[in-house]
């Protein structure tokens, strides 16, 4: 699943957000300005096994990514109307993806994806709020690609 960030324009320029599958086509007269992919599509359907995020054989799981199945940190981030929202679960409440997607559904969101979440989460909220996920022995890590909300 694709989070992207798409211009169009059709007499003058709109901007907006979309949550898609990897590599889905973009509308006629428009152009993807950044996108973000991570994790799976949460909601309106967890697609875990069409996404190859749980590989199943004879009814059972032989492969799980991202712990998906677990309670763990994650960052979602989601669409509500015109707005992008982002949801960081931290270690304090951790939480499977059928748990988000029930959390998600609650927030009245039309659409929502994971990122990498873990011990992958940092945010700085105008310099204000940060919340820096940590992972077992409290050991973060790094970040390698970021997303800038403006």
């Amino acid at each position: 699943t694709e989070f992207r960030i798409v211009e169009c324009y059709n007499g003058k320029t709109r901007l907006h957000y979309e949550i898609v599958p990897h590599k889905s086509d973009v509308d006629f007269g428009c152009n993807i300005i950044t996108s973000a992919q991570g994790g799976p599509l949460v909601y309106p359907q967890l697609r875990l096994e069409e996404e190859f995020f749980v590989v199943k054989k004879d009814g059972e799981v032989i492969r799980e990514s991202c712990s998906v199945l677990h309670k763990t940190s994650r960052t979602v981030i989601g669409i509500k109307g015109d707005e992008a929202h982002i949801l960081i679960i931290t270690d304090n409440h951790p939480m499977d993806l059928y748990e988000v997607h029930d959390y998600v559904k609650q927030l009245g969101w039309d659409r929502a994806m994971t990122f990498d979440g873990g011990s992958s989460t940092s945010m700085n909220y105008l310099k204000q709020y940060d919340v820096v996920s940590t992972k077992g022995d409290g050991a973060g890590r790094s970040l390698k690609s970021f997303l800038i909300v403006k």
